[in-house]
């Protein structure tokens, strides 16, 4: 919907410049460190039966969190065109001004976001995924007919408080999943409880993580800001697309199994944690390693079928599939990025995954910068792309290795003939997947988008036949579990 709207011109460049703002704010203080330091220490006390002291920190935490949040959109509404020159240093004054305007009407996310993330924190200490997975889907939602119904007429701006109807929209659903709880919300800090002063200590060194990679997202588009419109936005295109599967595979699963690997570290249950954590890292490579190579193949259709409409034009494309060609390799890390660094949390070991993200920036940094140079301002996305994929896979090496220190028995024969059988698949597949686009681009019949649509779902059902014939014919056991969990699903339906 935004592709046809708003395409990669102008006005989109500087609402994803705005957007940043609001967003790093949520991601650093709310969206990932406070949730990964809460929910050890909250599904910790519920192992032991502490309710009441649960409920007691989960307060003290949701009123602290209010307070800074307020205050923290209340300091970034003051500063917003000084924070908006700083990150962009390539706009334009009017470019600058914009930016800032819109910052302004979105700031007022992160404080319903924060909250909320709190809110469903809880509910996954309790097991319970459905309305946490489903608020997120209510945010778009809003998002996407805010653009739909107002986007032609008041542009941009539309979007943003599309933004901000979404967030509300999102924070009172979660109120409706803490409910059923037995949590009664009280005004206050109770700063005395250890418990709650654990979460502070767990949160500071998370919050490090999470701001060296938003590090890696403002040095790219920092050295992005001088590119063209269609370049510089062809990066957020891009860049969503690698995050679906992230989100689906790595993130999902990451969310899943942080309550249960904190409740076992939690009872000192350390072969439990390594079973799970075991089979969650080979559930992303079952899943996100093929979907790398569907995304690297079949780039070009994917765009034109999502994208390609309205006011997305030929150099949208080009730009775009230039750059998702070395996005997509971020994938596989990423996705198991999400269940490592939750695994160093369930355990309260905080400094190490922040170390290695800090290291992880510090790379990012250099090779983003070297290589927009060597690649030119004319493919300087795709160079930003390669730098950042280089620096996310060091992450993973480096989190696997200290993981391994921590788990003996995490990277055992078993992990490591899946993934050379899980790598093996993907090759196959991947030159079947090259063969039935050939073909179907020789004969499929339509326009561009028709086209797109043939080229995108003929060679991902052959792909999908041939991974999981493969995966059958080499005994990989992911199989078995995702084709049950989807008939355990269906079988709910």
């Amino acid at each position: 919907m935004f592709a046809a709207i708003y395409g990669t011109g102008a006005g989109f460049k500087e609402y994803n410049a705005a957007f940043r703002i609001p967003d790093i704010l949520f991601t650093i203080v709310a969206g990932g460190a406070l949730s990964s330091a809460f929910v050890p220490v909250f599904a910790g006390l519920l192992e032991r039966r502490q309710e009441e002291d649960a409920w007691r920190v989960a307060n003290t935490i949701l009123n602290t969190l209010l307070a800074v949040m307020s205050a923290a959109a209340i300091v970034g509404f003051v500063g917003a065109p000084a924070l908006s020159r700083i990150l962009n240093p390539g706009f334009t004054s009017d470019q600058v001004t914009q930016t800032a305007n819109l910052t302004r009407i979105m700031l007022a996310q992160p404080v319903l976001l924060g909250v909320g993330g709190i809110f469903a924190a809880m509910q996954n200490s309790y097991r319970r995924f459905v309305l946490p997975a489903l608020a997120p889907l209510v945010y778009n939602v809003s998002i996407i007919l805010g653009a739909a119904i107002f986007g032609t007429r008041f542009g941009v701006y539309a979007a943003a408080w599309a933004v901000v109807i979404g967030a509300l929209l999102m924070f009172e659903i979660q109120i409706w999943g803490v409910a059923s709880e037995s949590w009664r919300y009280r005004l206050g800090f109770d700063w005395k409880l250890g418990q709650a002063r654990d979460v502070l200590r767990l949160m500071f060194p998370r919050m490090l993580g999470l701001a060296s990679f938003q590090l890696m997202l403002i040095v790219t588009f920092w050295l992005a800001s001088s590119l063209s419109s269609t370049r510089n936005t062809a990066i957020t295109y891009a860049w969503t697309l690698v995050m679906f599967p992230v989100g689906a595979v790595g993130t999902a699963l990451g969310m899943a199994v942080f309550p249960t690997i904190s409740r076992h570290a939690a009872v000192a249950q350390t072969q439990q944690v390594e079973r799970i954590v075991r089979e969650g890292l080979r559930a992303v490579m079952f899943l996100a390693v093929p979907a790398t190579a569907g995304l690297v193949m079949l780039r070009t259709p994917i765009i034109q079928l999502l994208f390609a409409h309205g006011a997305w034009t030929s150099g949208s494309t080009g730009a775009t599939t230039y750059a998702l060609a070395f996005y997509a390799f971020c994938v596989p890390p990423l996705a198991a990025i999400e269940v490592c660094a939750r695994s160093f949390y369930a355990l309260q070991n905080t400094r190490t995954p922040v170390v290695i993200a800090i290291a992880a920036a510090a790379v990012d940094a250099i090779l983003c910068v070297t290589l927009f140079h060597l690649f030119g301002p004319l493919r300087a996305q795709g160079g930003l792309g390669l730098g950042t994929a280089l620096a996310v896979w060091l992450q993973i090496v480096l989190l696997l290795f200290a993981l391994q220190r921590l788990l003996p028995g995490l990277i055992d024969t078993d992990f490591r003939k899946a993934a050379t059988a899980i790598f093996l698949a993907t090759l196959v597949m991947s030159v079947c997947v090259f063969a039935a686009r050939q073909i179907v681009g020789g004969i499929a019949p339509g326009g561009l988008t028709i086209r797109a649509f043939f080229e995108c779902v003929l060679p991902v059902g052959v792909g999908a036949i041939v991974y999981a014939g493969l995966a059958y014919a080499l005994r990989i056991p992911e199989l078995d579990r995702v084709l049950g969990l989807a008939g355990r699903a269906l079988h709910r339906e």
